[in-house]
């Protein structure tokens, strides 16, 4: 191999390294306490799923905020019921954050059902 090739290979090894770090400590992929075969790989689905959004909204996020900022300010979010419809959302900055970054204007965080049910697309 060539030098340029050897640095590329070795690059892509530390990506995928720290993707095994990112399942191992925010996605809790070890210890595993299932049994089956079946739910072993419906678990390891589940964090690859989980590290696939995880890397989407890094990118997303242009690296300003790290993947335990990020977990963290999504365990944060959480909306209640107001009346005519409206939804209150909240969270902590940095939801608040990712919000804005994802050109999410919510004035005050008050939210029509319609736009909230369309967060996710």
């Amino acid at each position: 191999m060539s030098d340029e090739e050897i640095l590329s290979s070795y690059r892509s090894l530390s990506r995928i390294e720290d993707c095994f770090k990112v399942m191992k400590t925010n996605f809790d992929a070890r210890p595993i306490y299932v049994w089956t075969e079946a739910h072993i790989k419906a678990h390891f689905l589940v964090c690859f799923i989980s590290l696939t959004i995880m890397r989407l909204l890094e990118h997303k996020l242009n690296g300003e905020i790290s993947p335990e900022r990020i977990q963290k300010a999504l365990i944060s979010a959480q909306c209640r019921s107001l009346e005519k419809g409206y939804w209150e959302v909240f969270g902590n900055e940095d939801f608040l954050k990712i919000n804005e970054i994802l050109k999410k204007e919510w004035t005050k965080q008050y939210v029509p059902l319609e736009k909230l049910k369309s967060y996710g697309k």
